[in-house]
């Protein structure tokens, strides 16, 4: 990245309140997909070590059908009742809605390169 580059990445944030509530059942610990997470801290020491600054951090959300939120549900956390809801409603009701979610576990960087 030249001095002065603008930088935007999105990763996972280990250190959510839906990361902590659901522990080893996160959605987003999923290797090989992920293999490095970050917190707010972790991701501002790396920048900052690698010549950029921080401009804004966001935690974004995104459009789930209700199939792949109760799907998520379903594998995030362990229960009989999420997985009969999952499997009941992908077969009775097929129902194309999206709804926006923000589970506060994905962080959003906007970074320069310093000069």
């Amino acid at each position: 990245l030249k001095p002065g580059g603008l930088l935007y990445i999105r990763v996972a944030d280990i250190g959510s309140w839906s990361a902590r509530i659901l522990g080893r059942n996160w959605l987003l610990l999923n290797a090989p997909e992920h293999l490095f997470f970050f917190d707010p801290n972790t991701r501002a020491r790396l920048l900052e070590k690698n010549g950029c600054h921080v401009l804004e951090t966001r935690h974004a959300g995104d459009w789930y059908s209700i199939t792949q939120g109760l799907y998520c549900l379903s594998n995030s956390i362990p229960n009989m009742v999420t997985k009969g809801l999952f499997t009941f409603y992908r077969k009775l009701f097929r129902f194309k809605g999206f709804v926006y979610l923000n589970l506060g576990d994905i962080m959003d960087i906007y970074a320069v390169k310093r000069l």
